[in-house]
C-alpha cells in the first residue's frame, strides 16, 4: 500500500487531494476497475475540503492491478520501456469532473474516457 493510504498513487502531502482521490478510486471500483495515476492534467477545482484536480493513468480491471501496479511503481523513468506501446495502453483513460454540476449544486461527478478521447466507455 503506498504512503498515501490509497492505491494507484505514489504519494502526496494534500489531504484534500487524497480525499478526491479516494472518490476516484470508489468510482473506478464501481465499474471493477483500479486508477492508477500518470499525472495531473492542470484542470484543478477546490471545493471545501477537496482538491479536484483531472488526471490520465490506467484504469485496470481489478484482477490484473497487482500485476499492473508491479511495473507501474517502478517509476515513470521505466514505462518508455514497460508500459507505453504495451498492451497496458488499452487501459489508459482521462479522469474528470463535471465542472458544471459543481458550479450548480456541488455535485462530484467523475468519469474516465479512453485515449484517445473516444468518450467514458465504462458509462
Amino acid at each position: 500500500m503506498p504512503m498515501s493510504g490509497v492505491r494507484g498513487i505514489i504519494s502526496s502531502k494534500d489531504v484534500r487531494f487524497l480525499k478526491y482521490f479516494a472518490l476516484v478510486q470508489e468510482e473506478a471500483a464501481k465499474r471493477g476497475k483500479v486508477f492508477f495515476i500518470a499525472n495531473g492534467e492542470c484542470h484543478d477545482y477546490e471545493l471545501g475540503d477537496l482538491y479536484l484536480t483531472e488526471m490520465c493513468g490506467w484504469l485496470v480491471p481489478e484482477d490484473r492491478a497487482d500485476e499492473f501496479e508491479e511495473i507501474w511503481r517502478r517509476g515513470s523513468k521505466s514505462w518508455k520501456d514497460t508500459i507505453w506501446g504495451s498492451e497496458w495502453m488499452e487501459y489508459f483513460v482521462y479522469e474528470d469532473f463535471d465542472e458544471m454540476a459543481l458550479v450548480e449544486d456541488g455535485t462530484i461527478e467523475i468519469s474516465f474516457r479512453r485515449y484517445p478521447d473516444e468518450g467514458d466507455p465504462y458509462e
